[in-house]
C-alpha cells in the first residue's frame, strides 16, 4: 500500500471517529464558488467535518480563506439519496505545490474511498466570446456563451495550467473522463432547471490572477476553447488516474458562466452572478443527483 493510500485511509478513519459512524454514498459533489448555499438550501445536512479537524489537512490552516468555499466534508440526503460533498481546493492556494498536490489527491481519494462512484464537479468560469449565439469561426460554428448559461465541458486544454496534480509518471489524458452518456445527463438536468446549456472545451488556467482581456482571453478563444476556468481540470486528472488504476468513477462537469467576452472580472461580481441564478442551479444539481442515482 502506498504512502498516499495510507493517508487516505487514515483520513477516512478520522472522519468515522469524528462522526461516530462511517458515512457512505455513491454520489459525490464538488461545489464551486458560492454554489454550496443554493445546493444545501432546504436539504437535510446530516453532518459536517471541517478539513481543519483532519490530520492530513492541517496544511489548510495555512491557506487563505476564499469566500464561497467552505472547507469541509458535508453529508446530506436528497430524499433517500445520500450525498457526500466538499468544497474545492485550487492549485493556486499555496506556493507549496507538493503539499497541494498531495492534498488534492487525498480529498478526492476520501470521496472515492467512502463509496463515491458518481462525481459531479461544479465550478464557475468565463465565456470566451461576447454574446449568446452561434458564431462562424473558419469552417465551424462555435456557441457564444452568455452569463447564466451552463457549460458542459467536453474536453480540456491544460497548456496554460502549469501542470496537473500528478505524483510521478502518470500517463492519462483528462479526456478519459468525458463520456457522452454523462454529458447528456447534465444537459437533461439543466433542462429541468430551465438553464441554457452548451458544450465546449475548458481552457484551464492556474490563477489566481484572472486572464487579461486585452490579449489572453483572445488567445484562449483562438485555441479552440469556449470556457476559461481555474478549476475542474485537476479533479478530472485525479479521476482519470483513479480510473486507470481500476476505479469506475463517472464524471459529470457543470460550469456556470459568470462572465463573458472581454468584460472586467471580479470575484465579487462572479458570486453576485451565482446569486441571481442560484435557484435554477439548485434545481438542476438536484435533478442531476436523481439521474445519477438511477
Amino acid at each position: 500500500m502506498t504512502v498516499l493510500q495510507n493517508k487516505i485511509n487514515q483520513t477516512v478513519l478520522e472522519i468515522c471517529e469524528y462522526l461516530g459512524y462511517r458515512p457512505e454514498a455513491k454520489i459525490g459533489i464538488i461545489l464551486g464558488s458560492g454554489l454550496d448555499e443554493p445546493f444545501f438550501h432546504g436539504l437535510e445536512v446530516v453532518d459536517r467535518v471541517p478539513w481543519s479537524q483532519l490530520s492530513a489537512f492541517k496544511f489548510v490552516n495555512e491557506l487563505q480563506q476564499i469566500k464561497g468555499h467552505d472547507k469541509s466534508f458535508t453529508f446530506t440526503h436528497l430524499g433517500n439519496i445520500p450525498i457526500l460533498s466538499t468544497a474545492r481546493l485550487h492549485m493556486y492556494e499555496s506556493h507549496d505545490q507538493l503539499k497541494l498536490v498531495e492534498l488534492m489527491r487525498i480529498y478526492l481519494g476520501v470521496l472515492f474511498e467512502l463509496g463515491v462512484t458518481n462525481l459531479i464537479v461544479s465550478n464557475i468560469g468565463g465565456g470566451l466570446t461576447p454574446v449568446g449565439f452561434w458564431q462562424k469561426v473558419g469552417s465551424i460554428f462555435k456557441y457564444k456563451p452568455k452569463v447564466g448559461d451552463i457549460g458542459i465541458v467536453d474536453g480540456f486544454m491544460t497548456f496554460l495550467g502549469e501542470g496537473m496534480p500528478n505524483m510521478g509518471p502518470e500517463f492519462v489524458t483528462l479526456d478519459d473522463v468525458i463520456v457522452e452518456e454523462n454529458l447528456q445527463l447534465v444537459e437533461k438536468a439543466c433542462c429541468w432547471g430551465h438553464l441554457n446549456t452548451f458544450r465546449g472545451g475548458l481552457v484551464y488556467v492556474r490563477g489566481p490572477n484572472f486572464p487579461g482581456s486585452r490579449y489572453e482571453k483572445k488567445f484562449q478563444f483562438g485555441s479552440g476553447g469556449v470556457i476559461s476556468s481555474m478549476s475542474m481540470a485537476p479533479e478530472a486528472f485525479v479521476t482519470a488516474v483513479f480510473n486507470a488504476n481500476g476505479s469506475k468513477i463517472r464524471f459529470f462537469p457543470f460550469t456556470f458562466i459568470c462572465d463573458v467576452g472581454l468584460a472586467k472580472i471580479e470575484h465579487k461580481g462572479n458570486l453576485n452572478a451565482v446569486d441571481i441564478y442560484k435557484h435554477k442551479m439548485s434545481e438542476a444539481l438536484r435533478e442531476l443527483v436523481n439521474l445519477c442515482s438511477i
